[in-house]
């Protein structure tokens, strides 16, 4: 097995013949060239790409923006998402869920194709006296498939299913760290 190479996907083609035809006998450099291509999106590490932390522990968070590297094959991903926040005395717990929002290329920023995460919530306090701390949680986005959505809702994240590794623009609301992993490829990676 030979190490992989870096190879610049953006000035590949796309539609263009890897190799040409060959004619026998083959030579030693041409079955090289052949194996590639394949082994070099194949050996690409895409694994732990997408990871964004601040160590912010505040209820100020801001924006996070981000590019996911992107398996060549990969349909939708899931995250990790991490809230962090301080403590001041007693505290219940809110009425209603909050929620992240991730943006993606391909989910889009309009309303209904906005992804939604639950985010993780601070923890019911006793009664007693008031005491400072500062709390933390991580919590999965949904595994929900639906792609064409209705409304913004709990869903998959949606990727471009491309024939090469490429950089997703992400965009996720209010959390202190953000890990992203593709969930679903497709099944034949030949079929692109």
């Amino acid at each position: 097995m030979r190490l992989p190479v870096a190879r610049n996907w953006k000035a590949q083609s796309m539609t263009a013949s890897i190799t040409e035809d060959a004619t026998p006998p083959a030579a030693a450099a041409l079955l090289l060239q052949s194996i590639a291509w394949p082994e070099d999106a194949a050996l690409t590490p895409y694994v732990g790409c997408a990871h964004v932390f601040d160590g912010l522990t505040s209820t100020y968070l801001q924006t996070r923006y981000l590019g996911v590297v992107v398996a060549p094959g990969a349909e939708h991903a899931r995250a990790a998402l991490g809230s962090s926040w301080y403590v001041w005395g007693v505290i219940g717990i809110p009425s209603a869920p909050y929620l992240h929002t991730i943006v993606t290329t391909a989910s889009g920023a309009a309303a209904a194709d906005v992804i939604k995460a639950d985010a993780a919530t601070p923890l019911q306090k006793g009664s007693g006296a008031a005491t400072f701390s500062s709390e933390s949680g991580v919590v999965l986005s949904s595994d929900e498939k639906d792609d064409a959505p209705a409304t913004s809702k709990r869903r998959r994240i949606e990727l471009q299913t491309l024939s090469a590794p490429y950089v997703e623009p992400m965009k996720v609301t209010e959390c202190s760290s953000f890990s992203v992993a593709v969930s679903h490829q497709v099944a034949d990676l030949e079929l692109l």
